[in-house]
């Protein structure tokens, strides 16, 4: 019920406000959560203290949490603006390059893995994929607890056409992959829930577990794999490229194909971090 009312009543009529309004909204929030409640900021600098030190100084750091932050904040009003966005608005806010590297495999007749991180607006590109893919544009989805919430945030997600697939149901991804050429979006930088999907290796620095998920499909299918890299151009507009990491997954060794994803991850998020989800308590049990 306080999910609906929060929907109803907050969430899509204030989707309805322009970015630009949004954007001012979000400077506000940006000072509240970094000043006053001051969300997490200890996990944040943790993260940053354990993975960053090596590269960036002390102050380097304090800088990019505060960048951090406020993308934070940017990233909940985007968010909230999905829910009413139409396709064509959102197509201003990305710019896709080298899609002849995807296009490429699907004039192969075959599938393909993508692989990204919660980095930049990592949502904005999966919700209107469809609308630049040859391929059909998939992802695997975690549902939400509460029913009436996971149903505003499927539909919003899916709304341009790209499929959502539970995480848990393997069959569904296998009828897709049977009916459909499908690029399959995974997010690889989360903590593997499930130990039949960790794997002990460094990221980031840190000796952590990391998911085998996106090895297993993809050597599974013998899918090629591509690694997707998010940039924020500017306050609400992102471009994303793609790298090729694997064409033959079945070639490799065990692990091996992980490894170059958890290594291509990593390079983006030190190249440039504040636009990580630096929040995620990702290393709590490290």
């Amino acid at each position: 019920m306080l999910a609906k009312i929060a929907y109803y009543c907050f969430i899509y009529p204030l989707s309805l406000l322009p970015m630009r309004l949004l954007h001012v909204y979000s400077t506000c929030c940006f000072f509240v959560v970094y000043y006053i409640i001051r969300y997490r900021r200890d996990v944040v600098s943790d993260n940053m203290k354990r993975t960053l030190s090596s590269r960036y100084s002390e102050a380097e750091q304090q800088q990019f949490a505060k960048e951090f932050y406020r993308h934070f904040c940017d990233l909940i009003f985007e968010g909230i603006k999905h829910f009413s966005a139409s396709e064509a608005s959102l197509k201003k806010r990305l710019a896709m390059g080298n899609l002849d590297l995807l296009d490429s495999f699907y004039k192969q007749g075959k599938s393909a893995v993508i692989v990204s991180s919660h980095y930049g607006n990592w949502e904005l590109p999966t919700m209107i994929s469809n609308s630049f893919f040859t391929h059909q544009a998939a992802g695997l989805y975690t549902p939400i607890k509460d029913p009436f919430l996971d149903k505003q945030v499927r539909d919003s997600r899916s709304k341009f056409g790209f499929q959502l697939i539970s995480a848990y149901d393997m069959r569904s991804l296998i009828k897709h992959l049977s009916k459909d050429l499908i690029a399959l979006v995974i997010l690889a930088d989360q903590r593997p829930k499930r130990k039949q999907l960790a794997l002990r290796a460094s990221f980031l620095g840190i000796e952590t577990t990391v998911s085998t998920g996106a090895e297993k499909i993809a050597s599974r299918f013998d899918l090629p794999v591509l690694g997707g890299t998010i940039k924020k151009v500017k306050r609400g507009v992102y471009n994303t490229e793609f790298t090729v990491l694997a064409e033959h997954p079945k070639e490799l060794e065990p692990n091996q194909l992980t490894l170059r994803i958890t290594a291509f991850m990593e390079q983006q998020i030190l190249d440039n971090p504040p636009y990580w989800l630096w929040t995620h308590k990702r290393f709590k049990h490290d």
